[in-house]
């Protein structure tokens, strides 16, 4: 049992997600919906509009064996025209759910997080309907599958264990952001009453320095989507989106051809070297994400 202290903390963690997921369905439902999903996106008009079909987005979810545990995972295939950037989908508890079927649930749940949950924690779990998601941040190319998507129980940090906690559940919201005409737009589709809605305002998706002198110091990375994080005098930076390891070897060997050679630091995933001037680079490549993340520092602006 863990101390109050710790409960506690975990209420209020519970408490937090509750208030954010209200949020969020209040800024779903704020925004314009239409059965014939049309939508004036960035004063585009209707006969102009592009937009991804549920039924072009193909998930399923099965057991694997990670770390040497059993987690469920999702896989997911982007059968429309457009890259994605980002999808969520949560689900909510279906309406048939039996009693024997709910007391398996909480049951296997103290198994496996008996060490987090505390009594009081447990109670509140049970006070609630049955809630998970899933969440990919690694980019889905037109035609392309992704695997190992991880599921979450309710709104939280635990890994979903049990493959068949999933059929306690249905979707309910998905959340898709997508590229079009080099610019990342954001719709959902409500799976209760079959219908999508649009954010307003879209992003660039390919961002890079207009005021830092040391973004020409390294190569503008060749994808679909790049971020600026820190476009400064004194620092650069960015990450881009949808690359291999691959990409991120070719990229570290492309900074020490720029002189990114002194002092150098390898370890298989992240790389540190200084130029003849001093200038300090790091590439850190993140595998969850498929992303390559730089940032290039004057000296002594650590």
């Amino acid at each position: 049992m863990v101390s109050k202290k710790c409960a506690a903390i975990v209420f209020a963690f519970l408490l937090i997600i509750s208030l954010s997921a209200c949020t969020l369905l209040q800024e779903v439902s704020g925004n314009t919906e239409t059965e014939n999903h049309a939508s004036s996106l960035s004063g585009k008009s209707e006969d102009s509009i592009k937009k991804i079909e549920i039924e072009q987005i193909e998930f399923t979810v099965d057991n694997e064996i990670y770390n040497g545990e059993r987690k469920a995972f999702m896989q997911c295939t982007n059968n429309s025209p457009f890259t994605i950037y980002n999808i969520e989908i949560s689900f909510i508890q279906k309406a048939d759910v039996s009693e024997e079927q709910l007391e398996q649930y909480y049951a296997d749940l103290i198994e496996y997080f008996e060490s987090d949950l505390s009594e009081e924690d447990y109670e509140e779990l049970r006070q609630r309907k049955i809630s998970m998601y899933a969440m990919s941040k690694r980019i889905i190319p037109s035609g392309k599958t992704i695997n190992k998507i991880d599921l979450y129980y309710y709104s939280s940090y635990y890994y979903m264990r049990n493959l068949s906690h999933y059929d306690l559940v249905e979707p309910d919201i998905a959340t898709i952001q997508y590229v079009m005409n080099g610019k990342i737009y954001t719709e959902y589709y409500d799976f209760q009453s079959k219908k999508y809605s649009f954010e307003e305002d879209a992003e660039e998706a390919y961002t890079w320095g207009k005021i830092s002198p040391l973004a020409e110091l390294v190569t503008k990375p060749d994808v679909e989507i790049c971020k600026i994080e820190y476009d400064r005098d004194d620092l650069f930076g960015f990450c881009a989106f949808g690359c291999s390891s691959d990409d991120y070897k070719a990229y570290v060997e492309d900074c020490r051809s720029r002189g990114f050679t002194i002092e150098a630091d390898d370890f298989g995933d992240s790389y540190y070297a200084y130029d003849v001037n001093e200038n300090r680079i790091s590439v850190y490549y993140d595998e969850d994400h498929g992303s390559i993340e730089v940032d290039v520092h004057i000296k002594d602006s650590d």
